[in-house]
C-alpha cells in the first residue's frame, strides 16, 4: 500500500468515503470536495489504518508498529499523528469521527462507503464492510467454516483453526466467512495480537469479550437454570 506517492489508484482499488472526504490508500491522498487535502505521510497512514480497522478499537502498540515498523518512538509521536489527522478531516466538537479510548487505543466512528473493487459497500459506524472483491477458491477450508457455524448455531459450539503458510488467503477466507454469517444475522467479534514479546496474555479473548460487552453485555450476565 503506497501511503506517500502520487500515483493514481489502478482499477479495482479501493476508496474510502465518510462526509465531505475520500480516503484514497492507493494514491496516498485525502481529498475534500475533489481537492487535494495536505497531510503528512504519517498522519495519513494512521488515518487509513483507522478507517480499515473501524469494525474495532486499533490498539495503539498496534498504530506504532504500522506507522513506525521497526522503530522506537514515544507515544507522543503517535499523539500528534492523530491531532493532525483530526485538523485534515476537520474532526472536532464532542463527537469525534477519531475517538480516543483510554489505555487501549483509537477507533473511527463515522459513516463510510467503499468505492472501487467488484461493488460499492456500505458500512454504518462500528461495522465491518463486506470485502469487495469476489471469493473464488479455498471452496473445502470454506465449507468445514460453515459446518462449525452451523453446529454452532445449533448450540453445540466449538473452536476451529485455520492455519498455513503466509500468503495463502488465511485472511481474504476469514473476511468471507465474517461476511457470509454475519448476512445470517449473527455478530461477528474479532480480535488481532501480535506474534512478539510483550502481548498481553488471552490479548485475543479480552478483545472479543469487550466485543461483546459493547454490543450484547446481557450475554454476559449470570443466569440460574432451574432444572426442576
Amino acid at each position: 500500500m503506497a501511503i506517500g506517492g502520487t500515483r493514481r489508484s489502478g482499477a479495482g482499488a479501493v476508496i474510502y468515503r465518510f462526509g465531505d472526504f475520500e480516503l484514497d490508500p492507493g494514491a496516498g491522498e485525502l481529498r475534500r470536495a475533489g481537492r487535494a487535502v495536505p497531510l503528512q505521510p504519517k498522519p495519513l497512514a494512521l488515518l487509513c489504518a483507522l478507517v480499515e480497522a473501524r469494525d474495532r478499537i486499533v490498539p495503539k502498540e498496534e498504530l506504532l508498529e504500522r506507522l513506525w515498523p521497526g522503530e522506537t518512538v514515544t507515544p507522543s509521536s503517535l499523539a500528534r499523528a492523530v491531532s493532525v489527522a483530526r485538523s485534515a478531516i476537520d474532526d472536532r466538537g464532542e463527537t469525534r469521527c477519531i475517538r480516543s479510548h483510554p489505555r487501549r487505543g483509537y477507533r473511527f466512528h463515522d459513516r463510510v462507503v467503499e468505492i472501487g473493487g467488484a461493488a460499492p459497500a456500505t458500512s454504518e459506524p462500528g461495522l465491518e464492510g463486506d470485502h469487495a472483491l469476489p471469493f473464488t477458491g479455498r471452496g473445502d477450508a470454506a465449507a468445514r467454516l460453515d459446518a462449525a457455524w452451523q453446529r454452532s448455531a445449533a448450540g453445540r459450539g466449538g473452536v476451529a483453526l485455520i492455519v498455513g503458510p503466509p500468503g495463502i488467503g488465511k485472511s481474504r477466507l476469514l473476511e468471507h466467512f465474517a461476511a457470509e454469517t454475519r448476512r445470517r444475522g449473527a455478530t461477528v467479534l474479532q480480535g488481532r495480537a501480535l506474534e512478539e514479546e510483550g502481548e498481553p496474555a488471552f490479548w485475543v479473548w479480552a478483545q472479543v469479550l469487550r466485543g461483546v460487552l459493547e454490543r450484547a453485555p446481557e450475554c454476559l450476565h449470570p443466569r440460574v437454570v432451574d432444572r426442576g
